[in-house]
């Protein structure tokens, strides 16, 4: 799994940078959604890579099923 999402990480990492430099503020959780993070154990490597909290987010939770077309 690693080196596939190696070059993932890497961008992460870079747009971190750029943020807190950006804002003064540090990342400390993700949140993510679709297929990707349903892969087993992907939040649980991002969280180690990043050190940081990695939540798995339905955007749809929401929604009632009558509004969705």
């Amino acid at each position: 799994m690693e080196s596939t999402l190696q070059s993932l990480i890497s961008e992460i990492r870079r747009w971190e940078i750029g943020f807190r430099v950006k804002h003064g503020v540090t990342i400390n959780d993700y949140h993510i959604c679709g297929g990707t993070s349903n892969i087993n154990n992907f939040s649980n490597f991002i969280s180690t890579k990043l050190n940081a909290n990695v939540v798995s987010f339905n955007p749809f939770h929401t929604c009632k099923d009558d509004q969705i077309d």
